[in-house]
């Protein structure tokens, strides 16, 4: 079935709109001459409900709105375990991790390391999170943003696409900074709920609005929210392992996000936004996840199913909407670049600049992060060739998660809930661990072992936890770090209203899901 989508002069219109919309929350925001404070933590400003969208818009790339709805195409409801996982971790970054790195007043989750475990630490985090952040999070949503352009717009190259968009979010990112990536991301994100919606209705229409339709149409498999062990897509060793290990990186320890819970304007406001965050994250089953199921009767012969996305826009949606729908998925690949960019120059000026050069004035390294995205956005520019030549996108970012991210979060995971454990054990645990992820991806490359990415990151976390606590052996002198930097109930009891929330999350997530666990079981 051809892919190919042609728009009209009324697409192109709504498209130019919205980089003039886009560009001029930029403008306006970098016109305020915004000192470091301002640049990159919006001035410790934002309230919930602009951290909550962004905490989505930068979430949801395209990668992940095309990548997801393929899943779910092919595999059913299991796809959905991504977001429903995620809203259960962002429980434990609300109640028990925000708390201390806003009380302990961090810039930086490298930071936190640094004053639990030392410098040394810190650089490694650091080092470690702008290779993530430089091949991942910017490199893989720019490519397939670009690859979704060429297919809009086959005057334009893929190659051409990713320079265009590097342009353009480089620019408003690096003179509006977090202002203008908070607040654009929080039109972005009502941007993608809406898109999302309208794809969802032209296919349940496609039903006759029937879901009695939608389930008799459906293998019965795709309905499944758990999968046998030797599932190719989740087994449910890796979903229960894996899984929330790959979430709590990301949720928990990745300075994108974690860059706006310090951005808030107090605690009780990133809690909120965290909550808030973590019900729209469970939008993404009726969204995205149940759209691509209800795809399988409309569209039963889909040859490559990363193509789903643009034969619906096609076939099913008119012109006019479709330029809508083309800004959506722009804005969905924006909102994921602008928060990893204007992160990763967070990292490098608090952790690396100012360190080393304490006594630079604002105005100096305002300049030097303006010039550090630029410089970002040029090796991410660059390494996209790479993503190109490899076995698809999202295999791409799952390998390079599961081997770096485990020994990560097993340093946080003690360093927040444990008391002990120095410098030397947690650089023990980092360089082991990822010395084990080296040993491992070598023996999956050349086929002597064959383990899902999901269970391998549990496996890898697992191997993380006991040289932390070998090394834990060897320790010879207590720690000495401010006690306030371990989660202590005395210190940090959340309020009830709080506990509230987080019940009221588990209930929403158990809601959404139960109906598929009935069915199964």
């Amino acid at each position: 079935m051809e892919s190919t989508i042609s728009i009209n002069y009324s697409d192109y219109f709504i498209i130019l709109l919205f980089f003039v919309f886009v560009g001029t929350i930029g403008y306006s925001v970098s016109s305020r001459n915004p000192n470091p404070e301002q640049l990159y933590f919006a001035g410790r400003s934002l309230n919930w409900p602009i951290i909550g969208f962004s905490i989505l818009a930068s979430n949801i790339s395209t990668l992940t709105m095309l990548g997801l709805t393929a899943d779910a195409y092919l595999y059913g409801v299991s796809s959905s375990s991504y977001e429903w996982v995620a809203s259960l971790v962002l429980i434990v970054l609300a109640v028990f991790i925000a708390p201390i790195y806003l009380k302990n007043k961090i810039n930086t989750v490298p930071e936190y390391f640094n004053k639990r475990y030392g410098r040394i630490v810190q650089k490694y985090f650091s080092i470690v999170s702008l290779i993530i952040s430089s091949t991942v999070h910017i490199a893989g949503p720019l490519f397939a943003g670009a690859v979704l352009i060429n297919l809009f717009i086959p005057e334009v190259s893929v190659w051409q696409a990713s320079v265009a968009v590097a342009i353009f979010s480089s620019a408003y990112t690096a003179f509006g900074g977090m202002s203008a990536v908070v607040y654009t991301d929080f039109f972005q994100a009502i941007l993608f709920l809406m898109i999302s919606i309208i794809i969802c209705f032209a296919l349940f229409a496609q039903h006759d609005f029937s879901f009695i339709s939608v389930i008799k149409s459906t293998p019965t498999d795709h309905f499944k929210m758990v999968n046998p062990i030797d599932n190719g897509y989740l087994p449910w060793l890796g979903l229960v392992t894996g899984l929330p290990i790959l979430g709590f990186y990301y949720w928990c320890t990745d300075q994108v996000i974690v860059q706006r819970i310090i951005s808030a304007r107090n605690l009780k406001q990133a809690q909120y936004g965290i909550f808030f965050g973590a019900f729209l994250k469970l939008s993404i089953l009726f969204v995205i996840i149940l759209p691509g199921i209800m795809a399988i009767h409309v569209f039963p012969e889909v040859s490559k199913s990363q193509d789903l996305y643009a034969i619906i826009i096609k076939e099913l949606i008119p012109n006019g909407v479709i330029g809508l729908i083309l800004a959506g998925l722009l804005a969905a690949m924006i909102s994921s670049i602008d928060s990893s960019i204007n992160s990763s120059a967070t990292l490098i000026v608090y952790d690396f600049i100012k360190p080393k050069f304490p006594k630079l004035s604002n105005r100096r390294l305002v300049f030097i992060g303006r010039i550090t995205v630029c410089l970002i956005m040029f090796i991410s520019l660059a390494w996209t060739p790479i993503i190109d030549h490899s076995n698809g996108i999202w295999a791409y970012a799952q390998t390079v998660l599961t081997y770096l991210t485990p020994p990560l979060v097993c340093i946080l995971f003690f360093g927040i809930f444990s008391s002990r454990g120095n410098q030397k054990v947690a650089l023990f645990t980092l360089i082991g661990g990822h010395l084990s992820s080296l040993i491992l991806f070598i023996l999956q490359f050349y086929e002597i072992i064959s383990i899902h990415f999901t269970i391998l990151a549990g496996f890898i976390f697992l191997i993380s936890i006991i040289l932390y606590q070998v090394g834990l052996l060897t320790q010879t002198s207590d720690t000495n770090h401010d006690k306030q930097l371990n989660f202590k109930f005395a210190i940090y009891r959340p309020s009830k209203f709080i506990i509230k929330l987080a019940i009221a999350v588990i209930i929403s997530t158990l809601l959404s899901i139960l109906p598929f666990l009935i069915k199964q079981f």
